[in-house]
């Protein structure tokens, strides 16, 4: 995904007085580029989940990966508030570094910011398992309560694929450094920014040498 529209239909808003911010951030929720970028992120999440769910082990005792994705099915579901919530922050961040700053944020700080909130907001909601439901392995359990870090990650393997026209280089155990950071670590919109815009250096010089 390349969010190229962030500010769609809010162009003169922003080259507005400052004053004005308070106004924009008001109305984003309600407005084209808020409801778009939202329904973006509803795509991606179902485009995240039908390639998650496939690599999960299989319910114990079965191979059968329909009862896995029929597991999954049952117990998650994506909370359309908390993701609201979660682009709000991201838009927020890049308005007031458009708006007092006079920057544009390149599309990879912008994964940054869309993954540092989908990581600290979790909007995908993970619920109990009912009676019957057969249990998972211990492994896709933890995956599965790691989901939200899981989406985040992908956001920014998504956005990097757009940028550069390639998957992100494979590194091993970097998706799991990853995940332990941004739960356990203090993570800040800043190191995810840092993070990702290497990512994007990294990505452009890979370009180039390809070209």
């Amino acid at each position: 995904m390349s969010v190229t529209g962030l500010f769609d239909g809010l162009e003169d808003e922003v080259s507005a007085s400052v004053a004005s911010i308070a106004g924009i951030l008001e109305n984003y929720p309600y407005s084209t580029a808020g409801k778009a970028l939202k329904a973006e992120f509803s795509i991606l999440y179902w485009h995240f989940f039908e390639s998650t769910w496939t690599g999960l082990d299989s319910v114990p005792g079965t191979s059968e990966p329909q009862l896995v994705k029929a597991h999954v099915m049952a117990r998650l579901y994506l909370d359309e508030n908390m993701l609201s919530i979660a682009l709000y922050r991201a838009f927020r961040r890049a308005l007031y570094c458009k708006c007092f700053n006079g920057i544009d944020l390149a599309q990879m700080k912008q994964a940054g910011l869309f993954a540092f909130w989908i990581a600290k907001i979790h909007p995908i909601v993970v619920s109990p398992k009912p009676d019957g439901l057969a249990n998972l392995s211990n492994a896709s359990e933890r995956d599965l309560q790691e989901i939200n870090e899981r989406f985040a990650f992908y956001v920014i393997e998504d956005f990097y694929r757009h940028e550069f026209g390639h998957s992100l280089p494979h590194v091993s155990g970097y998706m799991q450094h990853f995940m332990h950071a941004v739960k356990f670590r203090s993570f800040t919109e800043d190191s995810m920014m840092l993070v990702t815009e290497s990512l994007g250096v990294a990505g452009s010089v890979s370009h180039s040498a390809h070209l």
